[in-house]
């Protein structure tokens, strides 16, 4: 295995020696590659209020994936227009975190 990097990669060895000494190997290599990238549940609508103390308070964000099984994202606040904001996930590689557009 390379420890679980993308693509995994694993190499199965299989060896064996007769009587007198002669041995054969033969190995399998299997690689695991996830193209797949991870699907967030619906981002909560844009909105537009009136004062800061309107801004509804940020929640986790579900996300799936079909290795990794599911899980939450906690957002951040930000002001940016027209982006999304790509975080890396360490052991998984850059996720998508949707940046709520809030004018102050």
């Amino acid at each position: 295995s390379n420890n679980g990097s993308c693509p995994e990669i694993i190499t199965r060895t299989w060896t064996y020696t007769d009587a007198c000494g002669n041995n054969a190997s033969v190995t399998q290599t299997i690689t695991v590659h996830d193209t797949q990238p991870p699907i967030f549940a619906p981002a909560p609508t844009d909105v537009t209020v009136e004062c800061i103390g309107d801004v509804p308070t940020i929640t986790d964000l579900g996300w799936t994936d079909n290795c990794d099984g599911a899980g939450n994202v906690t957002g951040t606040d930000a002001t940016i227009v027209g982006e999304i904001v790509e975080e890396p996930l360490p052991e998984h590689g850059p996720i998508q975190m949707h940046a709520a557009t809030i004018p102050l």
